[in-house]
């Protein structure tokens, strides 16, 4: 009788580990800025589905590609309860460390958005780094995903408001279309497209905080895009979250989300 409850459990355990689906997010903070960043506001969307979702990250402030490959390592627990990472110099970097021993279900890569803007430091730097970690992630993950750098779609604005966006963006596309020649599986996540096209419509929404960090709302938007992109998902799914109780934004949380969606659904259409 002992040895059938035992396999029982066991056998639970496997169903549920099985069931589980883990996600890596590998970048920096336009990913994870400041409290209640884009990565707790999708939690708490994965949260409210039915489905198990685990998320974790290993996102450093400033971090490159080629910091994840070379100088990152880990110094305290981030909110998810692995190892968060800072930029100590080390003899080996723990990233692909931390790729090879999860076997995590997606993974996503995110480049400093200057590097991809700039072709130069794209052919000489991303290029490059992205086939290593590619190479090592499809060993160990079903999918893996690109986020598009979308930082630099406002920043261009706000320098420039007269700025051709839709040129800006293209540049942002191409870097994703010479990445899928090496991994024609790897799935675009459009946030540059989706910033691009509500600056368009909304100039005078502000999406950041100084420099290029996104603000709550880019924030929020982001989040919706990741879980439409990665996870199959649709905006009435995303519970309330009271993110912007005091904003006097033109479109608040269900205006946003609704939106994104449209602008998500517009992108897979036209590419």
């Amino acid at each position: 009788m002992n040895k059938l409850k035992l396999t029982l459990l066991l056998t639970l355990v496997n169903i549920s580990c099985f069931c589980q689906d883990s996600t890596l997010f590998v970048g920096n903070s336009m990913v994870k800025y400041s409290k209640n960043h884009t990565l707790e506001i999708l939690d708490v969307i994965l949260k409210a589905q039915p489905e198990v979702h685990v998320i974790d990250d290993v996102c450093s402030n400033g971090a490159s590609l080629r910091s994840h490959l070379t100088t990152l390592a880990p110094h305290k627990e981030n909110i998810f309860g692995s190892v968060a990472f800072g930029t100590d110099v080390i003899e080996k970097a723990e990233t692909p460390l931390y790729i090879i021993n999860h076997n995590f279900n997606k993974v996503l890569f995110q480049e400093t958005p200057m590097t991809v803007v700039d072709s130069s430091l794209f052919y000489k730097k991303t290029i490059h780094d992205f086939r290593k970690l590619d190479s090592l992630t499809k060993n160990h993950s079903n999918q893996i995903y690109w986020l598009e750098p979308y930082a630099t779609i406002y920043i261009h604005t706000d320098a420039n408001p007269k700025v051709n966006l839709d040129s800006l963006y293209e540049v942002a596309n191409k870097s994703f279309l010479f990445l899928k020649q090496y991994d024609s599986n790897l799935i675009n996540v459009p946030i540059a497209y989706i910033t691009k096209e509500f600056q368009k419509k909304y100039p005078k929404e502000d999406l950041h905080i100084g420099g290029m960090h996104p603000n709550k709302r880019m924030q929020f938007i982001l989040a919706c895009c990741l879980y439409y992109s990665m996870y199959e998902g649709k905006p009435d799914e995303i519970p309330f979250l009271h993110l912007f109780r005091n904003d006097r934004q033109q479109m608040k949380e269900r205006g946003l989300k609704e939106y994104t969606y449209k602008l998500y659904q517009e992108y897979l259409q036209k590419y």
